[in-house]
């Protein structure tokens, strides 16, 4: 069977998966309806199940569970600084804060019905306004850390919610408790907050599954408030109201511990969410190789803890100081010097112990030194050897250069030593002018690249696995904004962008062979569905990477190719070989 057929054989299995999927959520969405109706048309409105100690159990164990679901949604605020994530906090602590008290005063029910009745709507109005509102900041940029701490903000807004209890109790003993407006005002209007969101969410396409969660939840509290409008207190219609809310409460706080248990944060777990159980081994591998990795960085540190304390360590550092070292008495001799040091002066290793330090200086500047080096013993201190940090010196071959020569001091096998730090300023400086020259030879082959690479027919990339499990693109062709609508630079610094193109069902499978790859060390090649920016139609892309090389960081790099998949039914994947190198 050629590669097409099989390809329009699985898409449209993909498709009829997708509709039954869809059937599913719509039932799922339809049932409160249906129950609703059956309860309305069916039962009769007189049968009462009136039982005061279910009932407070019942908004106890709900009590309970919305502190815990706001005590999660809080620690993943704390972390992530996501505004939506304050706002569910908010709903879900306003919600458990107002509703408690419909539970606390059903002993009131038969004495004052509506000091119980009323805190059930009010508690709804205050979940769906916070829910919307953390909705419509979805996205948005983190808070700062200090906005997220701030103790008075929260309590700013405990004090509303009790604020509104107490609003609650008033209005509860005043003539207007029994208007039917009232209720009938709060559970309309939670139910036009919801649909709201609703419209909101479906506007904004957020279709990761954590947030149908959050749709499914929406559209069960909205039915819910129509259930409690058609009910009368202790009716079965009433009852069913109280479930269906119970049942969108725990789908919205299951989507919540989701959140917590994958990523603390709504904006990135969809990633997560998709590819849990197709990255679970890898995600194994790379927690044993962190295991590893944090054992390796204990035993390094410890060791250089003992390296501080050695003096066999020590001249091992003294040795690779990218700086001339010489130690010096206080009678003018070279006790110890760094092969840093051997090699600027013109010595051979051990060459410079006891040789008098005058002998590094030009012959006309000796006298001068003589008496420098003799006021540094009086009053010992870090400064440089002369105003302008530049000293001339004397090489072993007769050669005067330019250096700079710091002074210091120290206790060396019981004497009070001077120590000299010499930087060849004639040799650092060549090396500067040559590292300029390489920088621009850098600059023009990049410029030759980029000229390069935008004459080609598809994206030439450079793309990274970092040591972490990060991903990000070190070079991006400016071809792929004709492809994919977004500028080469920002994918070069937003690799979230990339993903965004893709279709969501086929995330799982390019990760995967993206790990794969990484894993085996194979070349990496791929075929999605991709959709330009503001495109609603979707297109074939395929890439054809060589195998990843290995950086010293520890990272993971390809270099491959990515365009267009060709409409004819005999095309394949170019072999990854082919790729071109950067």
């Amino acid at each position: 069977m050629h590669t097409a057929d099989v390809s329009f054989s699985f898409r449209r299995f993909a498709f009829w998966a997708e509709g039954v999927r869809r059937a599913f959520e719509l039932g799922l969405c339809l049932l409160p309806a249906l129950l609703i109706a059956y309860v309305h048309y069916f039962q009769d409105p007189a049968l009462r199940f009136e039982d005061h100690v279910f009932h407070q159990v019942a908004i106890g164990v709900a009590t309970l569970e919305g502190a815990f679901i706001s005590y999660v949604a809080w620690r993943c605020y704390l972390r992530s600084g996501e505004a939506m994530l304050k706002w569910v906090t908010l709903g879900f602590a306003g919600f458990t804060i107002v509703y408690s008290l419909h539970g606390f005063f059903t002993p009131m029910a038969r004495h004052n019905l509506w000091l119980f009745i009323l805190y059930g709507p009010a508690s709804r109005v205050v979940m769906s306004a916070c829910l919307l509102a953390g909705l419509l900041r979805f996205n948005r940029a983190p808070d700062a850390p200090a906005q997220r701490a701030d103790v008075g903000s929260w309590l700013r807004w405990l004090g509303l919610f009790l604020a509104i209890n107490v609003a609650v109790g008033v209005v509860a003993y005043s003539p207007l408790a029994g208007a039917p407006w009232l209720r009938m005002s709060m559970e309309i209007g939670s139910i036009l907050l919801y649909g709201v969101a609703l419209g909101v969410h479906a506007g904004r396409g957020l279709r990761s599954p954590l947030m149908r969660y959050g749709a499914l939840a929406f559209v069960w509290f909205a039915f819910s408030s129509l259930s409690f409008l058609l009910a009368k207190p202790w009716n079965h219609q009433w009852w069913l109201a109280h479930a269906l809310f119970a049942v969108g409460f725990g789908v919205l706080g299951y989507g919540i511990l989701r959140v917590f248990g994958a990523a603390r944060s709504f904006e990135h777990a969809f990633s997560v969410e998709e590819l849990t159980e197709d990255l679970a081994q890898t995600n194994a591998r790379l927690r044993e190789a962190l295991d590893r990795l944090e054992q390796v960085n204990r035993g390094q540190g410890e060791q250089m803890h003992a390296l501080e304390r050695s003096r066999t360590q020590f001249e091992h550092f003294f040795h690779l100081s990218p700086d001339g070292i010489v130690v010096v008495d206080d009678k003018g001799l070279v006790l110890k010097a760094n092969s840093r040091a051997e090699a600027i002066f013109g010595y051979g290793t051990g060459e410079l112990d006891g040789l008098s330090v005058e002998k590094l200086i030009p012959e006309s500047l000796r006298a001068h030194h003589v008496r420098a080096r003799s006021l540094h013993q009086h009053s010992p201190q870090m400064r440089p050897m002369a105003e302008d940090r530049t000293q001339s010196c004397l090489r072993r071959d007769g050669e005067v250069f330019s250096a700079t020569i710091s002074l210091s001091s120290l206790v060396y096998e019981g004497r009070q030593c001077t120590v000299t730090f010499v930087r060849d300023l004639t040799r650092l400086m060549q090396r500067h002018e040559d590292q300029r020259r390489e920088d621009q030879a850098s600059i023009r082959q990049g410029h030759i690249l980029e000229q390069l690479s935008a004459q080609l027919p598809f994206v030439v990339f450079q793309f990274r696995r970092g040591a972490n499990g990060r991903y990000d693109f070190p070079y991006m062709s400016p071809k792929v904004s004709e492809l994919l609508g977004c500028e080469a630079e920002a994918l070069r610094d937003n690799i979230n962008l990339w993903f965004s193109r893709v279709e969501p069902a086929e995330m799982a499978a390019l990760i995967t062979s993206i790990e794969r790859s990484a894993a085996e060390r194979t070349p990496w090649t791929a075929r999605w569905q991709a959709r330009r920016s503001g495109a609603d139609a979707s297109f074939e892309c395929t890439l054809s990477c060589s195998a990843p090389v290995a950086q010293p960081d520890g990272s993971l790099v390809w270099t491959g190719y990515m365009r267009r998949a060709h409409e004819r039914s005999d095309d394949k994947v170019p072999a990854a070989a082919d790729a071109p190198s950067a």
